[in-house]
């Protein structure tokens, strides 16, 4: 009796929804699961970069896939099946293929996770990246081949360490947003 209320109850309240879409906004029909709803893409590709890229040293395979997307060309760095992975994770077309190489590039230079973005890593007073380096990070777009170039260096300066989920996320979202938190970052704002 009590579930033909609930029906009716969440019917009465969200008539013009489907049955479905019913049950998730009604508290009464919700059901609870230990689960994390939504991943983000940066933890999405923190997962990806801790499994596949972060055993180097244990792992042969981790090893030689590191070299391959520091060194590879595109179509190389497309052709692994780790990375058509993480591309199919994050669910990215072939339309996002230029983001994804960037992405497993930058990624495969880092060696160990801190708690600290690599802005603020390379900042600081004095700073371990000049401020006019900085400014070319900042002033370089995605889809440029300098910025990988920018950012590998740094990523260097900084002992090969840097926040992995934060950089995912910054790579994936890189526009105005990011670049404004880096100068903070950056200059210790």
């Amino acid at each position: 009796m009590e579930s033909k209320e609930r029906q009716f109850s969440t019917h009465w309240a969200f008539p013009f929804l489907p049955p479905k879409s019913r049950r998730r906004l009604c508290p009464m029909t919700e059901v609870k699961s230990t689960q994390p709803l939504t991943e983000t893409k940066a933890e999405i590709a923190f997962r990806w970069w801790d499994h596949n890229i972060r055993p180097r040293d244990t792992k042969s395979r981790a090893r030689s896939l590191a070299a391959c997307l520091r060194r590879g060309d595109g179509v190389t760095i497309l052709s692994q099946p780790e990375v058509q992975k993480l591309a199919s994770d994050l669910e990215f077309q072939p339309h996002n293929a230029r983001s994804l190489i960037r992405l497993s590039q930058i990624l495969s230079c880092i060696r160990e996770d801190d708690s600290r973005s690599l802005a603020t890593i390379i900042g600081g007073n004095p700073p371990l990246l000049s401020p006019l380096r900085f400014h070319k990070i900042l002033r370089a777009e995605f889809k440029d081949e300098e910025l990988v170039d920018y950012l590998r260096r740094a990523v260097d300066m900084a002992g090969k360490r840097c926040n992995v989920e934060s950089m995912a996320g910054d790579l994936i979202y890189w526009g105005d947003a990011v670049k404004t938190r880096w100068c903070f970052d950056y200059f210790g704002s």
